[in-house]
């Protein structure tokens, strides 16, 4: 998966928690680079979940690698309809962070206004560069069509997947819960009868007492 190559071997749990930390602050800073001291809350906050010590400059990395795989996914998908990851979690994750809207032109904002606060932003490559550069308008126009059709594909499917995950989740707890209060409902039952059994031997020796001292004073 191409959010899982790290020359710092961040697990995919790492990074979610980078995305969600870095998100929140990026999110109220309405969409504005982050300040170095909010790095640092970010930074320690994913170690705290991780018992990995990470720098904020390590962070500020990682989110740059996401970000330029995600740049390159975004221009596949929007080419090609598909998404060449084996999962999109991570990609729509990002999507929702970095865009306000479908629109290419707020993307491309998004994008180029926090790369500026990374600290490898100076490497991209020309390949990077938006594929809907340098064309007629009327074609741009097109293009953006089908990355909207693209996009709403990609939701529709995320959210699909979501619903159907939720969905087996709440019908497991279903289950359980019958199985937990069938269980009660027999143990209750068990202990009825036990208690029902105890009084009988209590009344019978009760009354083979009775009957033995009857017979003594006879």
């Amino acid at each position: 998966m191409w959010w899982e190559e790290s020359l710092t071997d961040w697990t995919e749990g790492e990074t979610f928690v980078l995305l969600d930390a870095w998100g929140d602050r990026f999110l109220q800073r309405k969409r504005k680079s982050l300040r170095a001291e909010e790095w640092q809350e970010v930074a320690e906050k994913v170690s705290e979940v991780s018992k990995i010590e990470r720098t904020d400059t390590q962070c500020r990395n990682r989110l740059d690698t996401l970000k330029k795989k995600y740049k390159k996914e975004k221009a596949m998908v929007a080419e090609t309809g598909t998404s060449t990851s084996n999962s999109k979690w991570v990609f729509f994750k990002m999507d929702m962070l970095m865009s306000s809207s479908p629109q290419q032109g707020v993307i491309r904002k998004a994008i180029s206004d926090e790369m500026r606060d990374s600290p490898t932003s100076s490497e991209s490559s020309d390949s990077e560069e938006d594929v809907s550069e340098g064309l007629p308008p009327k074609k741009r126009r097109l293009k953006r069509q089908c990355d909207d059709d693209s996009w709403f594909k990609l939701l529709a499917d995320s959210i699909w997947k979501f619903s159907n995950v939720y969905e087996k989740i709440e019908n497991s707890k279903r289950v359980q819960m019958l199985e937990l209060e069938n269980m009660r409902m027999e143990f209750h039952r068990e202990l009825e009868m036990q208690k029902r059994q105890i009084l009988k031997k209590l009344q019978a020796e009760i009354v083979k007492m009775q009957e033995e001292d009857n017979a003594s004073s006879d």
